[in-house]
């Protein structure tokens, strides 16, 4: 086997690996721009609770790393489904002692100890992720989202990007249990 050949047959398995899990999972590893991470990090209220940080779905780990530099006191859990995304961005994390890169299931992590949480996912992952946020965050932690708002909460703010394509940027409080 050529070594032009063996290039050609890891990057098809690369991309096929990738293909299965953006339809195993409803979305697939887009990283938020840079205009929409530093927006997401402006975002960050300075009243935060004390907790974690937790980005869901962190795909190559872009936001991960720019909240951890943000918050260099802060404990940054990044979480990633896909195999691929996740070695990644598990790699760029090295070094960082603020943020450790997990691979698995949103729908499988305690959030409950979060101070703030920050996905970037497709509409499907969201509808889902609704209910996990609501009945798991404690009251006045923080959630941040990257285009794609919660049908059934309110934003605290929203702010949208002038870029080529509108982007909002979404930021939920958390509220008392009725």
């Amino acid at each position: 086997m050529t070594t032009a050949l063996a290039i050609l047959l890891a990057g098809l398995a690369c991309a096929g690996l990738i293909a299965v899990y953006t339809v195993l999972l409803d979305s697939p590893p887009l990283p938020s721009g840079g205009a929409a991470r530093a927006g997401l990090v402006a975002l960050i209220p300075p009243d935060l609770p004390d907790g974690q940080v937790y980005e869901l779905g962190c795909g190559w780990g872009d936001l991960a790393l720019d909240l951890a530099k943000a918050m260099p006191e802060r404990r940054v859990v990044a979480v990633e489904a896909s195999p691929l995304p996740w070695l990644v961005a598990k790699l760029r994390a090295l070094g960082r002692k603020n943020l450790s890169v997990r691979w698995g299931r949103i729908e499988a992590l305690d959030l409950s100890d979060a101070a703030l949480v920050a996905a970037y996912l497709g509409p499907k992952p969201m509808t889902r992720l609704s209910d996990k946020l609501r009945t798991e965050l404690p009251p006045q932690s923080v959630f941040l989202s990257n285009g794609f708002a919660l049908a059934d909460l309110t934003p605290e703010r929203m702010v949208n990007l002038p870029t080529p394509v509108t982007t909002t940027l979404y930021r939920y409080r958390m509220r008392e249990a009725a």
